[in-house]
């Protein structure tokens, strides 16, 4: 079974990728309440930074769940042959 090891840090020049933390939820709540923003979205408007949090946690728990099953169905697939 895969363990996952969590999201890495990628640096560029001009740009840092990494996971979100606490410290980010404020602004991504921010933009995520914001009717102007969400109207397009399939997402209902947030209505509080600790709602912000369990979508984010859901989201990471989800990821963490595909990765392994699309990883391992690739290494199935390849002791096919």
């Amino acid at each position: 079974m895969m363990t996952h090891l969590g999201t890495r840090v990628i640096h560029t020049e001009r740009l840092i990728l990494r996971k979100i933390t606490d410290d980010d939820l404020a602004m991504i709540c921010s933009w995520m309440s914001d009717p102007e923003i969400t109207k397009y979205e399939d997402w209902i408007p947030h209505d509080g930074v600790n709602y912000t949090r369990g979508c984010i946690l859901c989201v990471d728990l989800f990821c963490q769940v595909c990765v392994t099953i699309l990883y391992n169905m690739q290494i199935q697939a390849s002791e096919m042959f």
